[in-house]
């Protein structure tokens, strides 16, 4: 941990909350993903995913299908947009002041590789 006056920031370069929250569903708004896909796609585990999709389904930020599948909402599109605009305060920081921006560029890429091994 790194004290800056009253604030403690990790260091680490596990991601955070709300970073896994914005990685689950920028899977899930390339289309309609199963559990599994959410898993492989983002790089989490089964057990973070069970903790985490019920939360997203319930606040309103993804739906889930008759076939199992989810779907991103209005509410997740706008909380990847906005998500986005913060990470864009902190565009010309780099470093370690930027693990938040280089966790959510690592999720892209991933699901981007992901995607194209799909099709």
């Amino acid at each position: 941990m790194v004290e800056t006056g009253t604030l403690k920031r990790r260091t680490s370069s596990k991601r955070g909350f709300l970073d896994i929250v914005a990685c689950i569903l920028e899977v899930v708004r390339s289309g309609k993903a199963s559990k599994t896909h959410i898993v492989y796609t983002s790089n989490l585990n089964f057990v973070v995913i069970k903790r985490y999709l019920p939360l997203l389904l319930q606040k309103g930020f993804l739906r889930v299908e008759a076939d199992n599948s989810f779907h991103i909402t209005e509410k997740g599109l706008t909380y990847l947009q906005r998500y986005r605009e913060l990470l864009s305060l902190f565009g010309g920081e780099g470093g370690k002041d930027n693990l938040s921006k280089n966790n959510f560029e690592k999720c892209f890429r991933t699901n981007s590789n992901n995607i194209r091994q799909r099709k």
